[in-house]
């Protein structure tokens, strides 16, 4: 392969996706990819997990075209179009903004840089999660779901996850979940009695339940197809023998809803 500028593809012989790309070398930017692929640490998310799962024998590197530096992104904008590879594909972005391959910040600049990651502590530098996986990876634990689980989600390493969810890094993004700082505290003074509060079997305590439920819970009755009237007359005419699908044609539900209104599993409240 050649050493000089132009458009990639890498592409997933399993699913035919494809992730268009632009290098001043191409033969330099191929090993950066399937490098950081094989460690785990590409930036792209969706990239990394198709890789994970179908392994290297499943990735072609291929030569779109050659052209200048000055053209790279024109060309990178239009091959990402023909393939589709924003809606279709493993791009994260439909026009790409700048191309940082090959560019060289001066001293000064990098002084800056390095002085700003200092500042913001060795956790954050890399900063490999964006604000909105922050938040989802914080809300996700406090429904319940393991660090673990969320570290395979999110393909980062499990201490990363860690000390995202106990605040410990991304400080800057603020946590907004209400009754997150209280969750924390609670699971620090379980482990304080020595028991580990997120493993699994581990139960909140009643008052905390109570506490949960309020705050995730709310006004909900919008979201219901059925009225209280309907509801009662659903089991009268159940009783009566009427079929579940028949009730579920009438009432332009399924039949597992008229299952579970005529067992009480859903609109208990309703007599």
């Amino acid at each position: 392969m050649l050493s000089s500028s132009g458009i990639y593809k890498i592409i997933c012989i399993k699913n035919k996706k494809v992730y268009i790309g632009s290098a001043v070398d191409l033969q330099k930017r191929k090993r950066e990819h399937f490098s950081s692929l094989k460690a785990k640490t590409h930036f792209n998310r969706y990239l990394q997990s198709c890789f994970n799962m179908y392994g290297e024998q499943s990735f072609i590197f291929e030569i779109v075209l050659y052209c200048e530096k000055e053209f790279l992104l024109l060309n990178e904008e239009e091959q990402i179009k023909i393939h589709d590879s924003f809606n279709n594909g493993f791009n994260l972005v439909e026009k790409p903004s700048k191309n940082m391959l090959g560019f060289k910040h001066a001293e000064e600049s990098k002084k800056k840089m390095s002085d700003s990651g200092k500042q913001r502590g060795r956790h954050k530098y890399s900063c490999s999660l964006s604000t909105k996986d922050v938040q989802e990876i914080r809300q996700k634990f406090f429904n319940g779901t393991r660090v673990s689980a969320l570290s395979k989600e999110y393909n980062v390493h499990r201490k990363t996850i860690k000390e995202c969810v106990y605040l410990k890094s991304y400080s800057d993004i603020k946590c907004e979940i209400e009754g997150y700082s209280e969750m924390l505290k609670e699971i620090h003074e379980q482990r304080n009695n020595g028991k580990r509060p997120r493993s699994s079997g581990w139960k909140h305590t009643e008052d905390f339940i109570e506490r949960f439920r309020i705050s995730v819970t709310g006004p909900k009755q919008y979201a219901r197809k059925l009225s209280d009237e309907q509801v009662k007359d659903i089991r009268k005419e159940k009783e009566k023998g009427s079929t579940c699908r028949d009730l579920a044609q009438k009432y332009n539900v399924n039949q597992n809803t008229i299952s579970r209104i005529c067992r009480r599993l859903i609109y208990s409240e309703i007599l």
